[in-house]
């Protein structure tokens, strides 16, 4: 994480923790999603709280000044700074929750403002639901955005997730007659 001398996109994708499908098809039988989830949960929690301040220091080295640009370079600093973001985010004791919301206001690109809808959502960090509604308004005619905003909610780790996803069925941006919709809401929560 601290190696400055690698490439950025290349720390992000060595700080990412295996997802919850690849652990349990490791595991092979007998796998239980629970303490799947339970000891993932802890072991993001246990990392951010052992290493914050390095993950603090290093997300603000990685925050652009310059105006949004697609180039390699600059998407292996987003990717550095939106892993790292997580685990601010998921830290226990709330003390980085108004830098997530920050940078989600902030945001001068999708991937930025994704991230953070994201770990406020998955968080339950305060503010997501208007966090929610805001990025609904905003980016209300664009079906892309409206899928990834969709697939937030279907992939929430929470016991709600299930009536939430009844819920959004009947949004108004909700058709069951778009396979990108519906896998969106319907497949992210069945993932």
């Amino acid at each position: 994480m601290t190696d400055d001398t690698l490439e950025p996109a290349f720390r992000a994708l060595c700080l990412q923790l295996p997802g919850e499908a690849d652990i349990a098809r490791e595991i092979g039988s007998n796998v239980d999603p629970e303490a799947i989830h339970l000891a993932r949960s802890q072991m993001r929690a246990g990392l951010a709280a052992a290493l914050a301040p390095s993950i603090k220091r290093i997300y603000d080295g990685m925050r652009e000044t310059a105006p949004y640009a697609p180039d390699a370079a600059a998407a292996g600093r987003r990717a550095l700074k939106n892993v790292l973001l997580e685990y601010l985010g998921h830290a226990h004791g709330g003390e980085y929750d108004a830098l997530v919301r920050q940078q989600f206001d902030a945001a001068d690109n999708m991937t930025d403002r994704l991230a953070a809808l994201t770990v406020l959502v998955h968080a339950r960090l305060p503010g997501y639901e208007d966090a929610l509604s805001a990025f609904a308004d905003r980016h209300a005619r664009t079906p892309l955005a409206m899928d990834k905003w969709f697939m937030v909610q279907a992939t929430a780790p929470r016991e709600e997730t299930l009536a939430a996803v009844k819920t959004l069925t009947a949004h108004p941006g909700f058709s069951a007659a778009n396979p990108n919709r519906v896998r969106a809401l319907i497949g992210a929560f069945a993932s």
